[in-house]
């Protein structure tokens, strides 16, 4: 009758649901790799921290490489007009590391440290907070270095990461006020952290 419907008419929508949550992927994944492009710094700032929220938005795996890309290039020193993009930079690098598809890869926490540590050392302070929150995330994670690092060559570059990561938390409070916020959290987190001392000793021992 009228206001009625085929059996099984849910079905209908849920294949909508699918299309539709498709097509989204196709405009996140296209869109946004322009906006990291864009002359405005802010813009880019901006499309870079949409980069963290890509995984739960559904888009393809290789769209979301390509915007990952623009992330670890941000996450560079580079000209002063562009802090805000590096500050967004790192930011979401330390975002990410809290995803089940980083958390367990020594590698991206790794690379995730190197670009921390540049961006600690900014002549601006907002990069300089960022990079502190990103360190703090990274340092929650610094069981993984221990627990994932399974070849002698991961253990060895795992503790030059935990050393690096300590030795930017206690740079960390000489610095403003809001750096010191997170460089306090994440000694926290390191010393919290089953044999770190013998990690260290492990990647500086000849």
């Amino acid at each position: 009758g009228r206001g009625g419907g085929p059996p099984g008419g849910g079905g209908g929508a849920i294949a909508d649901g699918g299309v539709a949550a498709e097509m989204w992927s196709e405009v996140m994944g296209s869109l946004l790799p322009l906006m990291l492009a864009d002359d405005s710094a802010p813009v880019r700032a901006s499309a870079i921290s949409t980069v963290a929220l890509l995984p739960a938005s559904g888009v393809h795996r290789d769209a979301f490489a390509k915007c990952l890309e623009h992330v670890w290039t941000a996450a560079r020193p580079g000209d002063s007009k562009d802090s805000a993009v590096r500050a967004a930079g790192v930011k979401t690098l330390g975002l990410l590391s809290h995803l089940p598809a980083n958390e367990g890869d020594v590698q991206f926490l790794i690379r995730a440290s190197d670009a921390v540590d540049r961006c600690s050392r900014d002549a601006f302070v907002a990069v300089r907070i960022k990079a502190a929150f990103a360190l703090s995330n990274l340092c929650q994670k610094c069981h993984v270095l221990q627990e994932k690092a399974s070849t002698e060559y991961l253990r060895h570059h795992a503790g030059l990461t935990l050393m690096r990561l300590a030795d930017f938390a206690l740079r960390a409070m000489s610095d403003n006020d809001k750096v010191r916020v997170y460089g306090v959290r994440a000694l926290g987190y390191l010393g919290s952290c089953p044999n770190f001392t013998d990690m260290i000793g492990a990647s500086t021992s000849p």
